[in-house]
């Protein structure tokens, strides 16, 4: 419920438009120079999502089978195929937008440090900086993730330096 009221708040004040080929999941609000009353008025909202953006946490549900292991995006191994509907928090969001607790997601590929995925729209997109995992074991899976930087950026955020750039 506070997620959706924080969700209003950022609506009320920035022009909203959708982003490109991943409008089911994620609202854009764009980046502006903001006033004094605007930086008072989301400094909590932002810190709540700061904190939110540290962890990964989805479960899904939909057919495939794939194991990926992240150790930053330069050290990450996976392999297999997936199309499922998730639920959980999304993550890092490096940009000034409103990622939705739900969506459709979809993967295939086979991942030795280089990537050789098939990228659809609605391919997670993880951090450069993220560690996780995530499986997919038929009809059930889940992804895990923690961003460190994301640990920072809270820290900093107090002060109001964004290190990440994703305050409203």
């Amino acid at each position: 419920m506070f997620r959706v009221l924080l969700c209003l708040c950022a609506l009320l004040t920035a022009a909203p438009a959708f982003a490109q080929g991943r409008d089911d999941q994620v609202l854009k609000t764009g980046r502006r120079n903001r006033s004094v009353p605007e930086v008072i008025l989301f400094y909590i909202p932002n810190r709540v999502f700061d904190v939110l953006d540290i962890v990964r946490l989805r479960a899904r549900v939909g057919p495939g089978v794939a194991a990926r292991v992240r150790a930053t995006e330069g050290l990450d191994v996976g392999l297999g195929s997936y199309a499922a509907v998730f639920a959980g928090l999304p993550g890092p969001r490096e940009e000034v937008e409103l990622p939705l607790p739900i969506g459709f997601e979809s993967y295939a590929g086979v991942e030795i440090l280089a990537d050789a995925e098939v990228a659809s729209p609605n391919s997670p997109e993880y951090s450069d900086t993220e560690f996780g995992v995530s499986i997919q074991a038929v009809l059930v899976g889940f992804d895990f993730g923690v961003d460190p930087i994301e640990v920072l950026d809270v820290v900093t955020g107090i002060a109001l330096i964004d290190l990440r750039g994703d305050d409203f």
